[in-house]
């Protein structure tokens, strides 16, 4: 059962496959390893149906894929490769209230556009290195992490940020 979505923004093709059948991430490593040149994936769980918590790797090989859209998934950590997809522009990880941290090189992330974290309660810290994203469009949330790790003077590059920005832990400034 296939469905597809016409009349999207920029004449768009969404084509959505019932997944809830996949039984554990080699399944999705799998299907997911046949879309080679894939823009936007969008990945939601049914309710009642096992929850993703890891991304495949595969997803670092999708190297045309623009647009990653893991909002409301319980994906708890993103994985260093990830940062591979230099095309990427949009990460959508709104209400990924299990998501502790993010990966280590998303300062390779040179498109970025969009960095979206709102309601990520378990975000503990982010990495250094984001100053670099300076296509950065969207940041809705930073995590300060003190000597290590995120400093509020990163933001000083990021002229391109619109919207509104929520700071976390500014009790790491010193």
């Amino acid at each position: 059962n296939r469905t597809m979505i016409l009349g999207m923004p920029d004449d768009q093709l969404t084509v959505a496959f019932p997944v809830r059948r996949m039984a554990g991430i080699d399944q999705y490593s799998s299907f997911l390893s046949k879309c080679g040149s894939l823009r936007a994936l969008i990945i939601r769980t049914a309710w009642g149906y096992n929850k993703l918590t890891e991304l495949p790797l595969a997803v670092s090989n999708l190297k045309h894929l623009r647009h990653i859209n893991l909002s409301r998934s319980t994906i708890v950590e993103l994985p260093n490769s990830i940062c591979d997809l230099w095309n990427l522009q949009i990460l959508n990880l709104n209400g990924c209230r299990e998501l502790r941290c993010l990966p280590k090189g998303m300062r390779f992330l040179r498109n970025l556009r969009h960095l979206c974290l709102q309601g990520c309660e378990s975000l503990t810290h982010m990495p250094s290195g984001i100053e670099k994203l300076t296509c950065l469009r969207t940041l809705s949330m930073v995590v300060l992490g003190g000597n290590r790790g995120f400093q509020l003077s990163e933001l000083r590059d990021l002229n391109m940020l619109r919207g509104e920005l929520s700071i976390r832990h500014l009790e790491r400034v010193e």
